[in-house]
């Protein structure tokens, strides 16, 4: 080794002025080039592993996200069996009948459909129930949404309000109501 350094050693003490500079500007030249490609090469690698760091942390934050809402799925889930549990008996027909007596608008009642059933992928069929009712004000139609919305039993699907073209500054409505059963529990209604 040391005498591989001489022979190094000698070889440029002999190279004449010009000759040496050229050589070291090559020399510096040639490391200059590699110490760049090594750096761009580490920035490259470094950038690539920063946007995997970045999907990644998006992934998981995504996943964190799912879980977070199966958990909240199962908690409401088990909160509605609990419900259907209490209740099995439920008649939602029943309900909404009681529901616009007590409100004292039987005679503004036009008609209650029949229960209608639609079985969902899940373990329940969903009861719904369509009714007819005219000549209400506003306050009356409030009242009777705030009566519904008290029985957590019950959902809102749908709520048409015309404009009554027979009294004025009345409403005519259609309300669709819904509840869900058990599907092994035979429907009444």
């Amino acid at each position: 080794m040391m005498e591989f350094l001489k022979k190094i050693i000698t070889y440029i003490q002999q190279l004449s002025q010009k000759n040496f500079y050229t050589y070291g500007g090559i020399y510096i030249g040639v490391i200059a080039v590699l110490s760049l490609l090594l750096i761009i090469r580490y920035y490259s690698s470094a950038q690539y592993w920063v946007e995997k760091s970045n999907d990644i942390n998006g992934q998981r934050d995504r996943v964190q996200q799912l879980l977070s809402d199966a958990q909240q799925v199962q908690k409401q889930k088990t909160e509605v069996n609990k419900m259907i549990e209490q209740d099995e008996d439920f008649n939602i027909l029943a309900y909404l009948q009681i529901t616009i007596t007590q409100r004292g608008l039987a005679n503004n009642l036009v008609m209650i459909h029949p229960v209608a059933r639609t079985d969902r992928e899940d373990n329940y069929t969903q009861e719904e129930v369509k009714a007819q009712l005219s000549d209400l004000n506003m306050k009356q139609l409030a009242e009777l949404l705030q009566d519904i919305e008290k029985n957590k039993r019950i959902y809102s699907k749908e709520l048409e309000i015309v404009k009554s073209k027979k009294r004025p500054n009345t409403i005519e409505i259609s309300i669709t109501i819904a509840t869900l059963i058990k599907k092994t529990v035979a429907a009444t209604g």
